[in-house]
Protein backbone atom coordinates (compact mmCIF):
# COMPACT_ATOMS: atom_id res chain seq x y z
CA UNK A 1 0.00 0.00 0.00
CA UNK A 2 1.36 3.41 -1.24
CA UNK A 3 2.02 6.28 1.65
CA UNK A 4 -1.49 8.05 -0.22
CA UNK A 5 -4.15 4.93 -0.39
CA UNK A 6 -2.75 4.33 3.92
CA UNK A 7 -3.58 7.92 4.11
CA UNK A 8 -6.75 7.96 2.43
CA UNK A 9 -7.52 4.92 4.27
CA UNK A 10 -6.48 6.25 7.55
CA UNK A 11 -8.47 9.85 7.09
CA UNK A 12 -11.73 7.75 5.84
CA UNK A 13 -11.95 5.72 9.18
CA UNK A 14 -10.91 8.46 11.32
CA UNK A 15 -14.42 10.81 9.49
CA UNK A 16 -16.31 7.69 9.44
CA UNK A 17 -15.63 6.47 13.30
CA UNK A 18 -15.30 10.22 15.03
CA UNK A 19 -17.42 12.27 12.59
CA UNK A 20 -14.60 14.59 12.01
CA UNK A 21 -11.02 15.05 10.65
CA UNK A 22 -7.93 17.48 11.51
CA UNK A 23 -5.60 17.93 8.13
CA UNK A 24 -2.73 19.59 9.54
CA UNK A 25 -1.25 22.79 6.97
CA UNK A 26 -3.51 22.79 4.11
CA UNK A 27 -3.01 26.63 4.08
CA UNK A 28 0.57 27.40 4.39
CA UNK A 29 1.36 30.52 7.11
CA UNK A 30 1.91 32.43 4.77
CA UNK A 31 -1.43 32.31 2.99
CA UNK A 32 -3.06 31.68 6.27
CA UNK A 33 -1.58 35.20 7.50
CA UNK A 34 -2.62 36.81 4.37
CA UNK A 35 -5.97 36.05 5.03
CA UNK A 36 -6.00 36.78 8.40
CA UNK A 37 -5.14 40.26 7.33
CA UNK A 38 -7.27 40.33 4.04
CA UNK A 39 -10.24 39.34 6.89
CA UNK A 40 -9.48 41.71 9.36
CA UNK A 41 -9.92 44.95 6.40
CA UNK A 42 -13.03 43.18 5.18
CA UNK A 43 -14.75 43.12 8.39
CA UNK A 44 -14.15 47.03 9.29
CA UNK A 45 -14.54 48.00 5.72
CA UNK A 46 -16.95 45.88 3.64
CA UNK A 47 -20.26 47.74 3.02
CA UNK A 48 -23.39 45.45 4.68
CA UNK A 49 -24.61 42.64 2.63
CA UNK A 50 -28.54 41.37 3.36
CA UNK A 51 -28.10 38.39 5.73
CA UNK A 52 -24.40 39.53 7.21
CA UNK A 53 -24.47 39.36 11.14
CA UNK A 54 -22.83 41.85 13.48
CA UNK A 55 -21.95 41.81 16.97
CA UNK A 56 -23.92 39.30 17.65
CA UNK A 57 -23.39 37.90 21.70
CA UNK A 58 -23.17 34.35 20.63
CA UNK A 59 -22.20 34.70 16.94
CA UNK A 60 -19.96 37.34 16.78
CA UNK A 61 -19.50 38.70 13.25
CA UNK A 62 -20.19 36.79 9.78
CA UNK A 63 -19.83 37.62 6.30
CA UNK A 64 -22.07 35.47 4.37
CA UNK A 65 -21.63 34.07 0.64
CA UNK A 66 -17.72 34.01 0.00
CA UNK A 67 -17.93 32.56 -3.09
CA UNK A 68 -19.76 35.77 -4.70
CA UNK A 69 -17.61 38.27 -2.56
CA UNK A 70 -14.37 37.53 -1.87
CA UNK A 71 -12.27 35.81 -4.92
CA UNK A 72 -9.20 36.23 -2.36
CA UNK A 73 -10.64 33.28 -0.14
CA UNK A 74 -12.20 30.76 -2.77
CA UNK A 75 -8.92 31.52 -4.90
CA UNK A 76 -6.52 30.17 -1.51
CA UNK A 77 -9.27 26.98 -0.86
CA UNK A 78 -8.65 25.58 -4.95
CA UNK A 79 -4.83 26.57 -4.65
CA UNK A 80 -4.58 23.75 -1.44
CA UNK A 81 -4.92 20.36 -1.35
CA UNK A 82 -8.63 20.68 -0.01
CA UNK A 83 -10.57 19.56 -2.97
CA UNK A 84 -8.23 16.14 -3.13
CA UNK A 85 -9.41 15.89 0.91
CA UNK A 86 -13.07 15.68 -0.32
CA UNK A 87 -12.53 13.39 -3.34
CA UNK A 88 -10.86 10.61 -0.74
CA UNK A 89 -14.10 11.53 1.76
CA UNK A 90 -17.33 12.15 -0.11
CA UNK A 91 -16.02 10.57 -3.40
CA UNK A 92 -14.37 11.89 -6.97
CA UNK A 93 -17.50 13.55 -7.99
CA UNK A 94 -17.97 15.30 -4.69
CA UNK A 95 -19.95 18.85 -5.30
CA UNK A 96 -19.74 22.11 -3.64
CA UNK A 97 -22.82 23.89 -2.29
CA UNK A 98 -23.86 27.52 -2.10
CA UNK A 99 -23.66 27.78 1.84
CA UNK A 100 -20.37 29.34 2.74
CA UNK A 101 -19.61 32.09 5.44
CA UNK A 102 -16.65 34.22 7.38
CA UNK A 103 -16.64 34.41 10.99
CA UNK A 104 -15.05 36.52 13.49
CA UNK A 105 -14.89 36.19 16.96
CA UNK A 106 -17.62 33.51 17.12
CA UNK A 107 -18.43 31.51 20.17
CA UNK A 108 -21.66 29.24 19.71
CA UNK A 109 -22.88 26.40 21.68
CA UNK A 110 -23.32 23.05 21.65
CA UNK A 111 -25.64 21.81 18.23
CA UNK A 112 -25.44 20.24 15.01
CA UNK A 113 -25.88 22.24 11.78
CA UNK A 114 -28.66 19.67 10.99
CA UNK A 115 -30.93 21.11 13.96
CA UNK A 116 -32.60 23.33 11.59
CA UNK A 117 -33.79 20.86 9.42
CA UNK A 118 -35.08 18.80 11.98
CA UNK A 119 -37.12 21.27 13.43
CA UNK A 120 -38.80 21.70 10.11
CA UNK A 121 -39.74 18.19 10.16
CA UNK A 122 -37.31 16.65 7.50
CA UNK A 123 -35.38 13.61 8.24
CA UNK A 124 -33.24 12.86 4.92
CA UNK A 125 -30.06 13.95 6.75
CA UNK A 126 -30.32 10.82 8.65
CA UNK A 127 -30.41 9.07 5.59
CA UNK A 128 -27.28 6.21 5.59
CA UNK A 129 -26.18 7.84 2.26
CA UNK A 130 -26.58 11.34 3.51
CA UNK A 131 -23.16 12.96 3.84
CA UNK A 132 -22.83 16.40 3.65
CA UNK A 133 -20.13 18.58 5.59
CA UNK A 134 -18.45 21.89 6.87
CA UNK A 135 -15.08 22.63 5.95
CA UNK A 136 -13.82 25.44 8.64
CA UNK A 137 -9.91 26.62 8.06
CA UNK A 138 -9.05 28.16 11.25
CA UNK A 139 -6.58 31.03 11.03
CA UNK A 140 -5.46 30.90 14.66
CA UNK A 141 -4.37 28.12 17.43
CA UNK A 142 -7.30 26.90 19.47
CA UNK A 143 -5.58 27.03 22.50
CA UNK A 144 -7.24 26.34 26.43
CA UNK A 145 -6.51 29.86 26.90
CA UNK A 146 -8.29 31.94 24.04
CA UNK A 147 -10.08 29.20 22.17
CA UNK A 148 -9.99 29.65 18.25
CA UNK A 149 -11.39 26.70 16.86
CA UNK A 150 -13.64 24.03 17.38
CA UNK A 151 -14.99 21.29 20.39
CA UNK A 152 -16.65 18.30 19.36
CA UNK A 153 -18.67 14.90 20.91
CA UNK A 154 -16.70 12.56 18.90
CA UNK A 155 -19.30 9.93 17.30
CA UNK A 156 -22.15 11.87 17.87
CA UNK A 157 -22.99 12.08 13.98
CA UNK A 158 -24.45 8.48 14.98
CA UNK A 159 -26.61 10.16 17.68
CA UNK A 160 -30.11 11.35 16.60
CA UNK A 161 -31.02 13.19 20.25
CA UNK A 162 -28.64 15.29 22.70
CA UNK A 163 -28.24 13.90 26.46
CA UNK A 164 -25.97 16.44 27.65
CA UNK A 165 -26.04 19.38 29.20
CA UNK A 166 -24.64 23.04 27.53
CA UNK A 167 -22.01 22.36 30.18
CA UNK A 168 -20.66 19.28 28.43
CA UNK A 169 -16.74 19.16 28.09
CA UNK A 170 -15.86 17.89 24.58
CA UNK A 171 -12.71 16.67 22.74
CA UNK A 172 -10.84 19.98 21.48
CA UNK A 173 -9.79 19.87 18.18
CA UNK A 174 -6.33 21.10 18.19
CA UNK A 175 -6.25 22.78 14.66
CA UNK A 176 -3.53 25.45 14.32
CA UNK A 177 -3.52 28.58 11.72
CA UNK A 178 -3.78 26.97 8.26
CA UNK A 179 -5.45 23.98 9.39
CA UNK A 180 -8.67 22.19 8.07
CA UNK A 181 -11.26 20.56 10.35
CA UNK A 182 -14.03 18.55 8.14
CA UNK A 183 -17.11 17.82 10.08
CA UNK A 184 -20.41 15.68 9.50
CA UNK A 185 -23.41 18.73 9.99
CA UNK A 186 -25.10 15.85 12.37
CA UNK A 187 -21.82 15.88 14.64
CA UNK A 188 -22.55 18.05 18.03
CA UNK A 189 -19.93 20.78 18.19
CA UNK A 190 -19.83 24.11 19.69
CA UNK A 191 -16.97 26.94 19.81
CA UNK A 192 -14.19 26.61 21.79
CA UNK A 193 -14.54 29.63 24.42
CA UNK A 194 -11.95 31.72 25.76
CA UNK A 195 -11.04 31.57 29.67
CA UNK A 196 -9.06 34.73 29.13
CA UNK A 197 -9.33 37.55 27.52
CA UNK A 198 -8.32 37.30 24.03
CA UNK A 199 -5.15 39.45 23.12
CA UNK A 200 -5.23 41.95 20.38
CA UNK A 201 -4.05 40.34 17.22
CA UNK A 202 -5.17 36.95 18.11
CA UNK A 203 -8.77 37.10 17.50
CA UNK A 204 -10.71 34.03 16.15
CA UNK A 205 -11.32 33.92 12.33
CA UNK A 206 -12.46 31.19 10.42
CA UNK A 207 -13.49 30.25 6.63
CA UNK A 208 -16.69 28.00 6.74
CA UNK A 209 -18.02 26.21 3.73
CA UNK A 210 -19.91 23.00 2.72
CA UNK A 211 -19.83 19.76 0.65
CA UNK A 212 -21.21 16.48 -0.22
CA UNK A 213 -21.56 13.81 -1.86
CA UNK A 214 -23.23 14.64 -5.37
CA UNK A 215 -26.49 12.61 -4.66
CA UNK A 216 -30.50 13.79 -4.45
CA UNK A 217 -29.85 14.30 -0.83
CA UNK A 218 -27.24 17.66 -1.76
CA UNK A 219 -30.10 18.80 -3.43
CA UNK A 220 -32.66 18.27 -0.92
CA UNK A 221 -30.42 20.55 1.56
CA UNK A 222 -30.55 22.96 -0.94
CA UNK A 223 -34.07 23.34 -1.54
CA UNK A 224 -34.17 23.60 2.14
CA UNK A 225 -31.85 26.66 2.70
CA UNK A 226 -33.89 28.34 -0.76
CA UNK A 227 -36.99 29.00 1.83
CA UNK A 228 -35.11 29.66 5.04
CA UNK A 229 -35.21 32.90 6.27
CA UNK A 230 -31.78 35.22 6.19
CA UNK A 231 -30.74 32.94 3.24
CA UNK A 232 -31.26 35.75 0.99
CA UNK A 233 -28.39 35.37 -0.98
CA UNK A 234 -29.99 32.27 -2.56
CA UNK A 235 -32.51 34.27 -4.35
CA UNK A 236 -31.03 33.93 -7.65
CA UNK A 237 -27.97 32.52 -6.71
CA UNK A 238 -24.99 31.70 -9.15
CA UNK A 239 -21.31 30.96 -8.78
CA UNK A 240 -18.97 33.87 -10.37
CA UNK A 241 -17.60 33.16 -13.82
CA UNK A 242 -14.28 32.69 -12.65
CA UNK A 243 -14.82 30.06 -9.99
CA UNK A 244 -16.76 28.09 -12.35
CA UNK A 245 -13.75 28.00 -14.91
CA UNK A 246 -11.54 26.93 -12.17
CA UNK A 247 -14.30 24.03 -11.13
CA UNK A 248 -14.22 22.79 -14.59
CA UNK A 249 -10.14 22.71 -14.82
CA UNK A 250 -10.08 20.95 -11.40
CA UNK A 251 -13.66 18.40 -12.13
CA UNK A 252 -15.24 19.93 -9.22
CA UNK A 253 -19.31 20.32 -9.16
CA UNK A 254 -21.49 23.61 -8.42
CA UNK A 255 -24.50 22.29 -6.89
CA UNK A 256 -26.68 25.23 -6.80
Amino acid sequence: MSDYEEFARALRQTYQDNGFALIKQLLSPEVAQRLRKDMAVLFEREPRYAGDIYDNPGLGDIRIDVFSRYPSVWKAIFDSEILAVLKILLGEDFALLPESALHRKGYGTWHKDTDSQQKAGHRFQWEPDCDIVQIAFYLQANTPEHGGGLEVIPGSHRVDMRWYEESQKGLRVLSEAGDMVIFNTRLDHKACWPVQPVPEGQEKYAVFFMASRNNDHARRYIDFIRGRPGYLFMDGFSYPAALQSLARQAGVNLLV
